[in-house]
């Protein structure tokens, strides 16, 4: 019946299911039972006898033409027996099925290279599905920790002893020609047991020797062995199904073939039923230590304790969420800007660079999807994937918002450079993005190391158990630990905070340009706050690194505070300022900087330059500009920046 129930593998079961501890019996117990009833038409009166050597004894005095038995048939049989003086006698394994038991529904379909994945292809019957079988039985020993240190490392000494090659070759591969009384049941235990020529060399035929010894390789090697049962109540399983066959094959004769098939399946019902409270029964006892389940599982090599996996599927919709947030006001601010980009305030503050800084903000939040991902949804192949992911998205993110507003300020600096040394200077968007793509390309290059040489990859780890006893464990993303991943990583944060610090000496050297087109004092409100965030935030990381639901959480804060910081900081007042502009005039005629007067009666400064028609016609993304004073007096820092601003615009500034 094996070899119809069992077909993936020894893990899966043969007499139950080792998911939910299900009978599987179904039309594989009948077929079994219908093929017992015509096998025994043909077998000797003494067939039921319970002594096992009767059925060997008629097989060795060629009354049986086949019988099933342990491998020391093969020391009793190979001697002077009458099937090997008349050259009959052979050994094979365990026969196969071309049908396999469909666990769902309980009926035999036809065996497949997918259902019998461990069976074998015939050209004329197809595939065949083999399970063979481990008999119950064999000699354990153990040493009493009990005893003493020098008994016990003498029993230690005699079972070395006992169990080493040149003993077990003596006791397993005894010779032909020996009294049969002396012969031990010791079955092979080694590969070397199953060596031909030992066998041939000690009186067996040699034919009969290859065929022994290839059989029990092929059995020994076989992923789908079926072993026995031996978890509480086993002996009962095996004796309420002993009994139920054994009545029916006493009794089945003189009916029809449709009575037999309703008691062949009435049968199965009973066993079914008779096991399910067997097992019930037990697992409800008061003293029960575990399930008959776990024991079953544990024996099959499936068993999964109770494990607490402290995974983040509960949180991740806060994650989500943020994201979301930031990749609206990301997308939000972008279609903005595109939409208001002939306002004087959005061409100063240079689209093209407003863009990067929306794209920059949405590649870090979509750090949160690998973030949000662990072993509750996808294999651990597909974690390893997710957690590589992670340092390409938030660095390349952090790099390509900050590189552009350092370039972006820098620009602007380098304008109101030109015009305070009276030189007429064209500075392009290009001209000013060597440090975007300096920094973008470093972080490549340091990813694509990192990704190669050492990875990140999942690994859960256990950490304890909790006050129930359950396993308790933690997964995360980890590398090998090795001196590349900690050189990549270390630049990773060193080339990204020289994105930072750019933007930061930038926006200082811009602090004393007119607030409406310099974000100066914006951007040290962003770093400030963005500043803050990663104090905190860094550090909390750290220690909640033994909790994923903290660690996750404060993860995704720190990526929302970072992106908003900069989007809030950088979009609002040019929102204000392009919703009220007389707000954006005010602001110039009363900065400090914006005088167009001397104080306590000095001499007074004069500006010549060119005519708004003609700033107009050097276009938005050339910036030319000349200028000259007067009675050796220079125009003031705000009237230079504000007249520069006027070419950068399009648009003629109040001087």
């Amino acid at each position: 019946m094996a070899s119809m129930t069992q077909s993936q593998g020894t893990s899966t079961g043969s007499l139950f299911d080792t998911e939910d501890m299900n009978p599987l019996l179904g039309e594989a117990f009948t077929e079994t039972v219908k093929f017992m009833e015509e096998v025994l038409q043909y077998s000797s009166d003494d067939v039921f006898d319970p002594n096992p050597y009767v059925p060997l004894a008629n097989l060795n005095n060629g009354e049986c033409m086949l019988t099933y038995f342990w491998g020391d048939q093969m020391k009793l049989s190979g001697q002077d027996s009458y099937l090997k003086q008349n050259g009959q006698l052979g050994v094979g394994r365990t026969p196969g099925s071309t049908k396999v038991l469909d666990r769902e529904t309980g009926r035999l379909v036809d065996c497949t290279a997918e259902l019998c994945q461990y069976g074998e292809y015939y050209q004329d019957i197809g595939w065949v599905n083999y399970s063979p079988y481990i008999a119950n039985g064999g000699h354990g020993l153990a040493i009493s920790a009990n005893t003493t240190p020098e008994k016990q490392n003498a029993m230690a000494d005699f079972l070395m002893f006992a169990g080493s090659k040149a003993q077990t070759d003596k006791y397993t591969i005894q010779n032909a020609t020996a009294n049969p009384s002396i012969y031990t049941a010791q079955d092979p235990t080694r590969k070397s047991h199953l060596v031909p020529d030992k066998w041939i060399a000690h009186g067996y035929d040699e034919e009969l020797s290859k065929e022994y010894t290839q059989s029990l390789m092929k059995t020994a090697l076989s992923k789908n062995l079926v072993v026995d049962i031996r978890f509480a109540k086993s002996s009962d399983i095996y004796g309420i199904l002993s009994e139920q066959v054994l009545n029916h094959l006493n009794s089945y004769t003189g009916k029809s073939e449709e009575e037999l098939a309703a008691e062949r399946i009435r049968i199965g019902n009973v066993i079914a039923e008779q096991w399910t409270k067997t097992i019930s029964t037990y697992d409800q006892l008061g003293d029960t230590i575990k399930p008959i389940l776990e024991t079953y599982q544990v024996e099959r090599g499936v068993y999964v304790p109770n494990e607490l996996k402290n995974q983040i599927n509960n949180i991740i919709p806060v994650g989500f969420a943020l994201m979301c947030i930031i990749l609206a006001c990301s997308l939000g601010f972008a279609v903005w800007t595109f939409m208001h980009r002939e306002f004087s305030v959005i061409k100063a503050s240079q689209p093209p660079f407003l863009y990067l800084i929306c794209l920059g903000c949405m590649i870090m939040s979509l750090t949160i999807v690998p973030l949000s991902i662990d072993d509750s949804m996808v294999s651990a192949e597909g974690c390893s994937k997710a957690c590589a992911s992670v340092p390409w998205l938030i660095a390349i993110g952090f790099s390509v918002a900050f590189s552009a507003l350092g370039s972006k300020i820098w620009r602007l600096n380098r304008l109101m450079k030109a015009a305070s040394g009276f030189k007429r200077i064209t500075i392009k968007v290009k001209d000013v993005m060597v440090p975007f793509f300096t920094l973008l390309g470093i972080n490549i290059v340091l990813l694509l190391v990192w990704t190669v040489v050492d990875p990140l990859r999942w690994v859960r780890t256990v950490t304890g158990r909790d006050s129930d006893g359950s396993i308790e464990s933690v997964g995360a993303c980890v590398t090998n630990g090795s001196a590349v991943s900690k050189a990549m990583s270390s630049l990773l944060f060193i080339v990204n905070l020289l994105a930072l610090g750019l933007a930061l000496i930038q926006a200082y050297k811009a602090r004393g340009i007119s607030i409406e087109y310099s974000e100066s004092h914006y951007v040290a409100m962003s770093m400030g706050f963005i500043l803050e965030a990663f104090l905190i935030g860094i550090p909390l990381i750290f220690l909640s690194s033994g909790n994923p639901v903290t660690s996750y959480f404060v993860k995704t804060v720190l990526i929302f505070f970072v992106s908003m910081s900069l989007l809030l900081w950088i979009f609002a007042p040019k929102i204000y300022y392009a919703r009220n502009p007389q707000n954006s005039d005010s602001a110039n005629r009363s900065s400090p900087y914006g005088s167009t007067g001397s104080q306590a009666g000095a001499s007074s400064s004069m500006y010549t330059g060119p005519t708004s028609h003609e700033l107009n016609k050097l276009g938005e993304d050339s910036n030319t500009f000349s200028r000259s004073g007067h009675d050796g007096v220079s125009p003031s820092s705000s009237n230079v920046a504000e007249r520069v601003l006027e070419v950068e615009t399009g648009q003629p500034t109040d001087v």
